[in-house]
């Protein structure tokens, strides 16, 4: 607000979708993390990894509608595209995991860090996510899902 305030009063332009997507971002890293990711080196790169994932997400993944098509996400790269992002989001969310078990065993007098590995799986991973991951899944093995038979390599999407 104080952002908006201040342009508001040199005569400057805001952009508002800027400001939205940052208060949407700071609101969901805050129920999600612990904490804001809207400035700063780490803000910077969680916002660039959300904006890869949302182009990705809005991309064209044929090999989920059309298996035997699967080899064009290949020849166009993104798979290649999927798993860097992937690779990226792992290390970013380590490092958040890093951080709340530093700060954990920081606060406890004698810190026990399997105690707080343990506090923070409880905390930061309920039962259900504050968002939906409906990500197509491939069953690597045969399963047998009420009373429904999952064969091995099946895509499915879980409706949440």
């Amino acid at each position: 607000m104080k952002e908006i305030e201040n342009s508001a009063s040199l005569s400057l332009t805001v952009n508002l979708s800027e400001v939205f997507s940052s208060l949407t971002t700071d609101v969901i890293c805050r129920a999600a993390f612990g904490r804001k990711y809207s400035g700063g080196e780490s803000g910077w790169k969680f916002k660039k990894l959300m904006r890869e994932l949302m182009v990705l997400l809005g991309g064209i993944d044929v090999g989920t509608f059309i298996p035997w098509l699967g080899w064009i996400n290949r020849v166009t790269g993104f798979d290649a595209k999927v798993d860097r992002v992937a690779k990226e989001f792992d290390e970013f969310l380590d490092e958040i995991i890093e951080e709340h078990l530093h700060g954990q065993t920081q606060n406890r007098e004698g810190g026990d860090p399997a105690y707080a590995r343990q506090m923070f799986a409880t905390e930061t991973m309920p039962l259900y996510p504050p968002f939906p991951l409906l990500l197509p899944r491939q069953a690597t093995e045969y399963v047998e899902v009420v009373g429904f038979d999952i064969s091995v390599e099946t895509r499915m999407t879980v409706n949440a």
